[in-house]
């Protein structure tokens, strides 16, 4: 054996799952509002789709799936990676033309949509297959029998390489055209691993997963079946629901941003409902305040509570555990997780004092590939000293990382550099605002000026003077927004991420701001 040899590799999610059917295939492994299905259920539905597609698609052609979340769609996703096909979740929020720039990357062979999306799918202008009775209360071959050629088919033995692409996510897509971030068979397996490493899936999950599946947020209810757990999927997000499930022992909410449990816990039903049996709490993809992690320790005193950072392009980078939290350590992110190993850089790619701010130039073995079609962006972006996609961040001695902003959200107003998350938490410690967004919007004398747009608590009136002379004493005085936008709610993402790009458009066709 040659040094450096790996004696056992990390078995990839369609060996795990034939597993789990093997061993377990009576456990439910997948549920929607129509119905459960089992592990054997699950294999024996993916095998049959994936026979299906194999005769209508090459290996290692794109499979774009449009469609809502539910336990067909996790079905599907599990064929292509079963039938050597790479699957390619599209985001149905964009519009067709949207759409079909991100697709003409990609070529995909066939685009699979449910009825729902079914006309917005066949204005793209590619081949379309509508699975009629995805929305029926049926068994899951049932509902996927569109797709199949027969109900007893498997699939041809497809041989995967760690290096065969397997799943495709869209980069947002909040500002032009979403680039394409490829994953292979092996980035899929290693995020499996990590996640099962810091212990936030296990054979005992049962998540409930409220967000939409074209997100890198789909690798959640990916290693939930990995490792053997549950998963079930509500088409979009619903406090009701939510909270029936909680009270039904649902153990992890998948992929929830810092709003969703805010929503929750304004609910009225909130203090009735059973709230112990949740196990794992993993926030992030927005910034969130202090106040905020106090309260969710408060309200989920038995929870493994982690804020998590990372991106599209890198997975899982970093994360606070509940001891951090608990020891009062609420501003930043925490370390980087086991396996990543994350710098700070100046412009020229060489690492800075700790302390100073700086962009984020990540490494893991469970990041994308780089971007499909598209080698100048993967130049860019894929660097020598790690993944830079725009984060900015400091780091202490101790490797904690806190993160201020994005390079593309930073402000320079007459010269100096303001970022959100400095403006953004003052705002929200102000009483009778719990909300804020901070933008800049072009200037003909500062160059770029600081504005904001806030949420007021039952939509009171804004002190503006004493909101001015608050400001001034918790930060300098050319961070203070020189408008402020008073609004009944912000704008927000499918994911449930407020939408800055869309609160500055907004912002710029507002001339009753506030002025400071």
């Amino acid at each position: 054996m040659e040094k450096g040899t790996p004696i056992n590799s990390v078995p990839d999610f369609v060996d795990a799952v034939r597993r789990h059917a093997h061993y377990r295939g009576s456990r439910i492994a997948v549920g929607d509002a129509k119905g459960t299905a089992t592990f054997a259920e699950l294999v024996a539905a993916s095998d049959s789709v994936a026979q299906f597609l194999q005769s209508r698609v090459r290996p290692g052609g794109r499979v774009a799936i449009a469609m809502t979340p539910s336990a067909p769609y996790l079905t599907l996703v599990a064929a292509c990676l079963s039938a050597g096909l790479v699957a390619a979740p599209v985001n149905t929020r964009l519009a067709p033309a949207e759409a079909r720039r991100y697709l003409d990357q990609l070529e995909p062979a066939v685009l699979v949509a449910d009825p729902t999306h079914a006309d917005w799918a066949e204005r793209l202008g590619f081949e379309t297959l509508v699975v009629d009775t995805v929305d029926q209360r049926a068994p899951l071959h049932v509902r996927l029998a569109r797709l199949t050629n027969r109900s007893d088919a498997r699939p041809e033995p497809f041989l995967r390489s760690d290096e065969h692409p397997a799943l495709v996510f869209g980069t947002g897509g909040t500002t032009g055209t979403p680039k394409a971030a490829v994953y292979t068979h092996a980035g899929l397996s290693m995020n499996m691993w990590c996640y099962g490493i810091d212990g936030l899936h296990a054979t005992t999950t049962f998540e409930l997963n409220c967000t939409p599946f074209f997100h890198v947020a789909l690798m959640g209810p990916l290693t939930t079946l990995y490792y053997g757990g549950r998963v079930d999927v509500l088409a979009q997000f619903d406090p009701d629901l939510v909270l029936k499930a909680m009270d039904e022992g649902v153990t992890m909410v998948g992929g929830a941003a810092p709003t969703v449990y805010t929503m929750l816990r304004e609910h009225p039903r909130f203090r009735d409902t059973y709230r112990d049996g949740i196990a794992h709490i993993l926030y992030g993809t927005t910034p969130s305040t202090p106040d905020f992690a106090r309260q969710l320790l408060e309200d989920y005193p038995r929870a493994q509570v982690m804020s998590g950072f990372g991106a599209t392009e890198t997975g899982l980078v970093a994360f606070a555990g509940r001891a951090d939290l608990d020891a009062g350590r609420l501003i930043g992110v925490g370390r980087p997780v086991p396996g990543a190993t994350v710098r700070v850089v100046d412009d020229n790619g060489e690492e800075i004092p700790n302390g100073e701010i700086g962009e984020l130039a990540t490494t893991t073995p469970w990041s994308a590939a780089g971007y499909w079609g598209n080698d100048q962006e993967t130049e860019t972006a894929w660097r020598p000293e790690g993944i830079r996609i725009g984060d900015l961040g400091t780091m202490s001695a101790d490797g904690w990382l806190t993160i201020v902003g994005r390079r593309k959200d930073m402000i320079i107003s007459g010269g100096e550099n303001v970022y959100p998350s400095e403006v953004e938490p003052v705002l929200m410690r102000y009483p009778g605002i719990v909300s804020a967004v901070v933008f800049g919007l072009p200037d003909d004398q500062w160059g770029e000026r600081v504005e904001a747009t806030v949420v007021t608590e039952n939509n009171q009136a804004l002190d503006v003077e004493h909101l001015r002379q608050w400001a001034r004493e918790h930060i300098a005085p050319y961070k203070v927004p020189k408008r402020v936008h008073v609004v009944t709610e912000l704008p927000m993402t499918a994911v449930m991420k407020i939408d800055r790009v869309r609160t500055r458009e907004l912002a710029l066709g507002d001339e009753s701001g506030v002025t400071l």
